[in-house]
């Protein structure tokens, strides 16, 4: 993830068919992943649980050089901040 400034995930209007209650755990674990072991988030986010999963279906917005994950809603109102790091 070092290389992009930005990495999204749209299974809205693709052009393959996604299964997401398989592919949305995979998506989390990845990137937890990166955040525990390189930004020392704490591990207790390695857990998919279903509020987890329901946190990250729609709208989410992580930007790992500020430590910000941003829960996005209908026109980009922030519904949910969280700031891991200064």
């Amino acid at each position: 993830l070092k290389d992009y400034i930005a990495v999204g995930f749209d299974v809205d209007h693709c052009l393959v068919r996604y299964n997401l209650p398989e592919y949305m755990p995979i998506v989390y674990k990845s990137l937890v992943e990166v955040l525990v072991k390189e930004r020392a988030y704490s591990e207790e986010i390695l857990d998919f649980d279903k509020k987890k999963q329901d946190f990250i279906y729609n709208g989410l917005f992580i930007d790992v050089t500020k430590g910000l994950i941003l829960k996005l809603g209908e026109n980009n109102l922030i519904l949910r901040a969280f700031r891991a790091f200064t």
